[in-house]
């Protein structure tokens, strides 16, 4: 790819193919900078919109983000991707109302787009619709949903049903530790990796969100009391999250991802720092944080950690206001 854009730089999909190997090489830096010249040279070049706007959102744009939008907003007006687009910018800063009803209205106008009930999802998930997701919702949504909603066995079924066939391994560990059955996921994994190394090779970390797997992994093992293990996976952990932070990685979820890295690290008061910044950035989880995120399960009781996780709620509370939704709590 490089040798074809030395020749033609303009060869747009080549572009577009070349940064998605640098997000699948954990260099989304080096993926940014492609796509921002992708967008300049073509900004209606369909794929590069969605590409810009992750990317924007990873490296905390999204200033950049709404500008970009408001240009090619002007050449395709009520158009479903830009709608889309946008509800997903307004949703990484918290605006998660604004988010609800403009992606509601993208899938109205373009029912069969894909990426835009991906969307929607997330934004349901963020505003606490649960009902929803574990009815409608896509990908690896609805086992959360079922999970808080205490449908457990159906949960189950689906995790596992979609690890198996859709290769959402990681969806599948996140809800084993979710519900307490880490030995499940240490059985699924020995049986099918004799590794953590061979693990890595089926399931390299992507972009610039976090290595969510060995997180779980790591959770595992140390529930199980596996230091060995446990090391190993921590430290492939440490190796992704300190390249996308040399990279300047700024995303919410990423910050999340290294809050409970700390935490599993022993770093209370780093993992703290890091939860903050993301609750600040309008991060939403479920009510009770660790449910969700069961590696911070140490920073319960600590007043800091109250103290976010009730901006937090109130914060939620005030969206679904808004959507005409009732007040949750923990």
């Amino acid at each position: 790819l490089q040798k074809a854009l030395a020749i033609n730089p303009g060869i747009i999909d080549a572009n577009n193919w070349l940064q998605n190997l640098f997000q699948k090489l954990g260099r989304p830096a080096e993926a940014h900078d492609i796509v921002m010249g992708m967008i300049t040279r073509d900004p209606l070049y369909r794929p590069g919109i969605g590409n810009a706007i992750n990317s924007f959102i990873n490296f905390g744009q999204q200033e950049q983000a709404f500008v970009f939008l408001d240009k090619i907003r002007q050449l395709v007006p009520n158009n479903a991707t830009i709608q889309s687009s946008e509800a997903k910018v307004r949703l990484s800063l918290g605006q998660v109302a604004d988010s609800v009803a403009l992606i509601e209205s993208a899938v109205a106008l373009q029912p069969s787009n894909s990426v835009a009930r991906q969307i929607r999802s997330s934004a349901w998930m963020n505003s606490h619709q649960y009902e929803r997701i574990a009815s409608e919702g896509k990908g690896w949504r609805p086992v959360l949903a079922l999970a808080v909603l205490g449908r457990n066995e159906e949960a189950s079924i689906l995790a596992f049903k979609r690890a198996d066939k859709q290769g959402g391994v990681a969806t599948l560990f996140t809800y084993l530790n979710i519900a307490g059955r880490s030995d499940e996921l240490i059985a699924y994994l020995e049986e099918r990796w004799p590794n953590l190394d061979a693990l890595r090779a089926d399931f390299p970390p992507y972009g610039a969100i976090g290595d969510f797997l060995m997180l779980d992994v790591a959770l595992a093992y140390l529930r199980a009391g596996n230091q060995q293990r446990f090391d190993d996976a921590l430290e492939h952990v440490r190796t992704v999250h300190e390249s996308l932070l040399a990279q300047g990685v700024n995303g919410s979820i990423f910050l999340m991802h290294e809050a409970a890295y700390q935490a599993l690290a022993g770093d209370l008061k780093a993992s703290l720092g890091y939860l903050n910044r993301a609750i600040s950035q309008g991060w939403v989880s479920t009510t009770k944080i660790t449910l969700r995120w069961p590696a911070l399960s140490p920073l319960e009781g600590n007043p800091q950690f109250e103290a976010i996780q009730a901006r937090m709620i109130e914060h939620l509370n005030n969206e679904r206001k808004k959507l005409g939704l009732e007040p949750v709590s923990t």
